[in-house]
Formats: C-alpha cells, sequence, structure tokens
C-alpha cells in the first residue's frame, strides 16, 4: 500500500482473525503485531497506526516516520505491539494506518509505504 497525498488523512484497516490459542496455557493468546515500511531519506512521511482488540476494546497507538539520515531506502520492520504488550492481540483486532499531513520543511512529498503486516504469537510468560 503506498499513500501520497500531503494532505494526510489517507486510512487503509486490516481485520485479523487469528486462531484464540492459550499463551502459556492459558487464555486469552497474544499476538505480537509487526509493520514493515519502506524508510528513505527524501519524500517520506508520517503516520499513526492503531491496533483495537475486537474482544478486549484494548486500543494501542503508534506513531511512525518513513524518514531517515542514512542515504539508502530500506525495509524497516516495526514492532506496533511486542509480547511485552499486556491486552495486546488477542486474535481478533483491527490494524488501521492514517496518514499524517506533510511536515512543514520537508520536500519531496509525503510518501507512505506499506510492505508487510504480520502477526506473530507472543513468547510464554515467564
Amino acid at each position: 500500500w503506498i499513500a501520497t497525498n500531503p494532505k494526510g488523512g489517507e486510512t487503509i484497516i486490516f481485520e485479523l482473525r487469528l486462531p484464540q490459542k492459550k499463551r502459556g496455557g492459558r487464555l486469552p493468546a497474544c499476538y505480537a503485531i509487526h509493520l514493515a515500511i519502506l524508510r528513505s531519506y527524501r519524500g517520506m512521511g508520517q503516520f499513526q497506526v492503531t491496533v483495537k482488540d475486537l474482544e478486549t476494546g484494548v486500543e494501542t497507538v503508534k506513531e511512525l516516520d518513513g524518514l531517515w539520515k542514512a542515504k539508502i531506502s530500506v525495509w524497516s520492520d516495526n514492532a506496533v505491539l511486542s509480547d511485552r504488550d499486556v491486552n495486546g492481540c488477542t486474535g481478533h483486532c483491527t490494524v488501521e494506518i492514517r496518514t499524517k499531513p506533510q511536515v512543514d520543511g520537508r520536500s519531496y512529498g509525503n510518501k507512505v509505504k506499506i510492505l508487510t503486516l504480520s502477526a506473530r504469537e507472543c513468547s510464554p510468560p515467564a
């Protein structure tokens, strides 16, 4: 998915329906949500990722930025929810990505490029 509107506000929503497996022998299940994006040195924008668990109603919001200083463009995997996030995604959740307006002083565009969305089972609790 690629968004380029300088005004921001472009949105994509994914609904995840994953097995309601037990975590370490106990419910609820737990999934860490990862989002891979393109990071580059020019023309990249900022965006917000909201994960809402549809079973518990818990929302987690993370701000991300595709711009960085290195003069190369690379794939960047970002943990939106990690193993340590209690009440993360129990298997039935939505992931909403919404672009922000172009940052003042940034020229060459407001690109947000989503490469992959993945959900990984959390590690069993210690």
